[in-house]
């Protein structure tokens, strides 16, 4: 009796868990708030909505004011929302607010110079740390939607044509 190496026993057991052409690759669940793409259903850019509930092998999803019957096969990029990230949102919020209080205090000295009024050089700053940190305060609020993008195997819907995986042992 021969007794496998180990690699090749790694192997096979990476190869009978990879997808199968038969099997749904996209595991969706009531509830899952959900971005995709399916051109063959109308939806051509990435769009939001949350599962409402699975009818076989067709995903009904709430859109913003509707729900949409989306079967599965037709699906080509799917990402799962991971929830919303603080941080992010102050990130973005506070490089804006920093922006646009840089572009006031802009505005603000040019309007001084017609009136004849010399205004600081720190403005300009004090007007960009005022709107990055109200922009920081938004931003953590609103926060910033975060989203786990999920492999969609080309033929792994129901009734599609998968290949096929032979694997000879020898003991």
């Amino acid at each position: 009796m021969r007794i496998a190496h180990p690699f090749a026993i790694v192997l096979a057991g990476a190869l009978l868990a990879a997808p199968a052409g038969a099997q749904n690759a996209v595991d969706l669940r009531p509830e899952q708030r959900v971005r995709i793409v399916a051109p063959a259903a109308g939806i051509t850019q990435p769009t939001v909505g949350t599962v409402v509930e699975m009818r076989g092998d067709t995903a009904l999803l709430q859109m913003t004011a509707s729900q949409v019957a989306v079967p599965v096969a037709d699906i080509t990029s799917i990402e799962w929302s991971r929830g919303t990230s603080r941080l992010g949102g102050a990130l973005i919020g506070g490089v804006i607010g920093g922006g646009v209080g840089y572009v006031a205090a802009g505005a603000r000295t040019e309007v001084a110079r017609s009136n004849r009024r010399e205004l600081g050089s720190d403005t300009r700053l004090l007007f960009a740390g005022a709107g990055a940190a109200a922009g920081v305060f938004l931003g953590s609020l609103i926060g910033e939607e975060r989203w786990r993008r999920v492999p969609v195997y080309a033929g792994a819907a129901p009734g599609g044509s998968g290949g096929e995986l032979a694997l000879r042992l020898r003991f």
